[in-house]
């Protein structure tokens, strides 16, 4: 494998570990709010956290043409460079949706999920509750995780990195 990708891989990782803590955050803030419904207004660290994912995702392009800037000669060789490290950092926060999806269910009041009449209906006499329902809905969202989520991540990492890394290379390192 050449160094360079060797490079985004490595950048990919450190930006995919900061962006799992911030699903994990993004999953604590709902947590807390299911439990205390006082604290409504802690919901608004969650606009706070999806700007900082952007930020780190840009910054994770930048990051890996600045690992690996001895090695390129192009501009498209970094906005490549970039893109697999958005990629990397996707597939990271995807693992990390994943986990949330499976534990989600357990940890968050069970009223977040009672959306339909029909599933209110049926609590009432016991139905929808407990076990059975904790596992289809941890079985759904792993399911959505992986469908929806998870290629919204790593599409928008390798978007949003690629253009972090243009930025860096065009302005920082003057390749074109």
């Amino acid at each position: 494998m050449e160094a360079k990708y060797v490079q985004a891989i490595k950048a990919g990782a450190i930006g995919g570990v900061i962006i799992a803590a911030c699903v994990l955050i993004n999953f604590l803030v709902e947590v807390i709010q299911s439990r205390f419904l006082a604290l409504t207004g802690i919901g608004l660290v969650v606009c706070c956290v999806w700007i900082l994912m952007v930020i780190v995702l840009v910054g994770t392009g930048a990051l890996a043409v600045f690992f690996a800037k001895t090695t390129l000669v192009k501009l498209e060789e970094a906005v490549i460079v970039g893109a697999v490290a958005g990629i990397i950092a996707g597939i990271i926060a995807t693992i990390m949706q994943v986990i949330v999806a499976i534990v989600r269910p357990w940890l968050v009041n069970s009223y977040a999920y009672n959306y339909s009449s029909i599933y209110n209906q049926y609590s009432q006499y016991g139905m929808g509750n407990g076990l059975g329902s904790n596992l289809g809905q941890s079985t759904l969202g792993v399911l959505g995780s992986l469908c929806c989520c998870g290629p919204a991540f790593i599409v928008i990492g390798a978007v949003l990195a690629a253009i972090g890394a243009a930025i860096y290379a065009s302005f920082k390192l003057k390749l074109s």
